[in-house]
Parts: C-alpha cells; structure tokens; sequence
C-alpha cells in the first residue's frame, strides 16, 4: 500500500494559537510579577527618605525668655570684669629677670628724657660732633640739679657710659665709673642674678634710682604704658623692693 502521508512542513493553526496564547499568559505574570516587584522596591525607597528626612530634622529649643538671656549677659559680663586683671596677667610672663631688665631700661630712657630737656642745644648740634668734656659738664649740671652735689662727677661719668652716649674723641678716654655703668648695660642684654644683686651695690645707679623713685615715679610709668602702667601692680612691687635694696646699700 502506497504511504500517502505528507510529512508536515508548517506547524498548524491551533498549535500556533496555543503557544501564543500561553506566551502571552507567561509575559503578563512575569510583568505582573516585575510591577509587583518594583512597586515593593518603591515603597521602601519611600520609607528609607522619610526616615533620613526625619532624622535630619533638629528640634530646637524654644528659645529663652528676654529677661532670662539679659540676666545670663549680665552674668558673663560681671565674670568678665572679675577676670580681667587675671586675663591679662596670664599673658605676661612674671620672669623675675624680665622686669628687672624692664625697670633698668625705664630708668635709661627717663635719664635720657631729661637729659634732652635740659640741654636741648647739645642735641641740635648732634652729640657725635660735641666734645666729651662739654657732656660731662652737661651731666654734672644735670646731677646737681635734681639730685645734690653728692657724687655727681662720678654720676655724671656713669651716665655718659649708661646712656650710650657717644661724643667726639670718646674713645680716647677712660673713667673710672664705666666698669660700674657697664654692669648696668650688661643687665639690660646679657641679664643674669649676680649681675643684678652687683648693680644694687654700685652707688651712681642706686642715687639716680633713689630720685626717680621718690619724685618721678608716676611720671615713668605714664611714660612706659605698654609695659609698667599695663601691669602696675606688678611692676610698683618691683620697684619698691628695689628701691629698698638700693637704700640698704
């Protein structure tokens, strides 16, 4: 018997049907799915930036009563006032070799003052260009005048050496107190305590000290606001127990 069975070359139409229609069965669960998914992912993405904005939110205090913030300022500000010697001690350095060095450097600069008060003329011609013997004289005058007649020739050679004064033909002469003015200078820029506890001991320093002490003080440390009248208690106390030691010598 002849095979009249043709093999099949196309799929037939209900087969097709079957298979789309159970795609199209497949890509809506799978979509169904997927929305699903995502619309999950999006609330907890939701819930995630409530709970960091909400995190984020400070709750500030309710501020104070007006008179509440006035009493506080007035507080801090009467500690301020009780404080402020203290402040501005904390940012001084108390080193016993610093104010030393300080009161002998005020003590140069007020001799030099008067000094330039007195004899204005000296320092118009310019002192490199007057002759030592004119100064000494000048210094002598000076020392008698507001000091006594005691020691005055060896006060005014100390202070021609203290001053850092330097006339014509200075270095041709030597005098007896330089050694003595030197100490003084040596206190100033290579300070140490046994230098000082000498400079207590040599009598020109201790007079002229003596004098400014007795009749000037006020005015010095009017003069060196930056330094004694900024710490005058400090600095009052220093030059009354030099003052004493001077006396003592």
């Amino acid at each position: 018997m002849e095979n009249n069975l043709k093999p099949i070359t196309s799929t037939p139409r209900a087969l097709k049907d079957f298979i789309s229609f159970s795609e199209a069965a497949f890509d809506t669960e799978y979509s169904l799915k997927l929305k699903s998914v995502q619309i999950k992912n999006e609330g907890i993405e939701k819930e995630n930036c409530l709970a960091q904005d909400a995190s984020s939110i400070s709750v500030e205090p309710e501020s104070e009563e007006p008179k509440a913030k006035e009493d506080s300022e007035m507080w801090n500000s009467e500690l301020t006032d009780e404080s402020q010697d203290k402040s501005e001690l904390s940012s001084f350095s108390f080193r016993e070799d610093v104010i030393h060095k300080t009161m002998i450097r005020a003590v140069k600069r007020f001799y030099t003052k008067l000094f330039k008060q007195e004899f204005p003329k000296l320092f118009r011609k310019r002192i490199v260009n007057v002759r030592v013997f004119e100064i000494l004289d000048a210094l002598e005058k000076m020392c008698e005048t507001y000091i006594g007649s005691e020691c005055s020739a060896s006060m005014a050679e100390f202070l021609l050496k203290f001053l850092g004064l330097k006339p014509k033909n200075i270095m041709q002469y030597s005098f007896s107190a330089d050694k003595r003015a030197e100490i003084a200078i040596s206190c100033m820029y290579n300070y140490s305590y046994g230098k000082f506890a000498k400079l207590c001991k040599v009598r020109e320093f201790c007079l002229l000290f003596e004098h400014l002490y007795e009749n000037h003080l006020d005015l010095v440390f009017e003069a060196e606001k930056k330094t004694l009248k900024l710490h005058n208690n400090v600095y009052r106390g220093a030059f009354q127990n030099l003052y004493v030691q001077c006396k003592d010598n």
